[in-house]
């Protein structure tokens, strides 16, 4: 028999008045957990039943923290459904990638909540995109942006460009549904508008400049439709022009970057094209960046030769996996091999080429640097150049030109330095013609 002391009436009393108190809560004064939670403004959505809220942007990467009330811990506590609840939100910053520092970051939290003020996951919507709409009508694609989704309905935009000259910021949420999207926007004063920013004057192309013994042209920009590919050269000696490896970014004079060429505002007086190009193949390198790997026969088609030999040059550590006469060639579960693996989830990496080619693999490639792959043959030669992005990866190298038939090449690696270059350009009058006077 139970018997009932004065504690435990103590503990059932308090108990039940917990149980009434958030009783009451719920009855009168809804779920607080969100509405006790500050934001900048809010945006219903279609249904008449959710909002979304701006619930904090920040210049960089957002380290945000909210601790639900007790009352709302308690409550959470008492439901059942709490497992698609979120109790604490406690975001760090998160990196993006090496192309892009945190500092060129700005980001911005979001969070869903339904007309009882209750935090809620966007489900049946697919999916909530967030767009930036500048005054002119131009909508900043999602290119240098990452989106992370959390429980509570909670959704951080991080991205690399959007509107600094507007006082007001305009927000585009879009519901992604299985048959029509649908779109509301909300403006807020916009925390990162100036009237000061630079001013910049676009080049008149092609411009030559030279950094460090490097000479480059800018050619023309080559716009095509809502892409752009630059033309840059490389000069050398005796009038040689050679095309040029680079790796570009964009910028504006407001602070914004992409490395996608359409994902800043064409109504912006001036882009700045940032390029880091490396040395031409045929440029000369001084003896402590070449590192000769050796001579090669070359397989059959469909055959590998495994090489598995390491060599470092400029102080990078290199590994040359094999050699394979063409044909697909698969990495699974740390053996290489010429032949299809019928178990698809056996296969690590797959690497293909018609053409006969060495598999390379550098686990760090510093930024800024890259490694030059020669090969060199009796009737020509071909070279590729392996980046930062490369490493940690298996990379595929040709070894011949198309129509060269030689049965064996001499293999060198070289260590290149890239030279950052910058040109100012004018954005494409078109691209502000199809937003201003759109065709039907």
């Amino acid at each position: 028999m139970l018997k009932v002391t004065p504690g435990r009436l103590a503990a059932a009393g308090t108990s039940l008045l917990v149980l009434i108190f958030v009783a009451l809560v719920f009855q009168f004064g809804g779920d607080p957990r969100a509405a006790d939670e500050p934001y900048l403004t809010e945006v219903p959505l279609f249904d008449g039943i959710h909002r979304v809220r701006l619930l904090s942007t920040n210049p960089g990467e957002l380290t945000y923290q909210w601790k639900a009330p007790l009352v709302t811990r308690i409550m959470m506590r008492t439901n059942f459904r709490t497992n698609d609840r979120l109790f604490d939100i406690d975001l760090k910053p998160f990196r993006h990638t090496d192309t892009f520092p945190a500092s060129d970051l700005t980001s911005f939290l979001f969070r869903m909540v339904n007309n009882q003020n209750q935090w809620a996951n966007p489900r049946g919507y697919g999916f909530l995109r967030y767009q930036f709409v500048e005054s002119t009508g131009f909508v900043f694609p999602p290119d240098g942006r990452l989106e992370w989704q959390f429980q509570g309905g909670a959704q951080l935009v991080q991205t690399t460009a959007f509107p600094c000259r507007d006082k007001e910021l305009t927000i585009r949420v879009t519901t992604i549904e299985e048959k029509t999207p649908n779109s509301k926007q909300f403006t807020i004063p916009n925390p990162y508008y100036r009237d000061d920013f630079p001013v910049w004057s676009p080049e008149t192309l092609p411009v030559v400049k030279t950094r460090n013994g490097m000479t480059v042209e800018l050619k023309d920009m080559g716009y095509s439709g809502r892409s752009f590919h630059p033309t840059i050269l490389q000069r050398l000696g005796n009038d040689q022009i050679h095309f040029s490896t680079y790796f570009a970014v964009v910028e504006d004079a407001t602070g914004n970057r992409c490395d996608s060429f359409s994902g800043l505002s064409p109504f912006e007086p001036a882009w700045k094209v940032v390029a880091n190009v490396f040395p031409a193949p045929s440029a000369p390198f001084s003896d402590d960046h070449v590192q000769l790997v050796g001579k090669f026969r070359i397989p059959k088609y469909g055959v590998i030769v495994l090489v598995n030999r390491t060599v470092t040059v400029g102080g990078i550590p290199v590994i040359v996996r094999l050699v394979c006469g063409g044909g697909k060639v698969e990495r699974c579960k740390g053996h290489w091999t010429a032949s299809s693996f019928t178990d698809r989830q056996q296969v690590i990496y797959q690497l293909a080429s018609e053409r006969p080619f060495v598999v390379i693999e550098v686990k760090d490639i510093p930024k800024g640097h890259g490694i030059l792959v020669r090969s060199r043959t009796e009737k020509g030669s071909t070279s590729d150049m392996l980046q930062n992005f490369n490493s940690g990866s298996p990379s595929c190298v040709k070894v011949l030109d198309r129509g060269d038939t030689s049965e064996e090449f001499m293999l060198d690696l070289v260590d290149c330095k890239s030279e950052q270059f910058e040109f100012i350009v004018e954005p494409p009058q078109s691209w502000r013609d199809e937003i201003t006077s759109p065709q039907p």
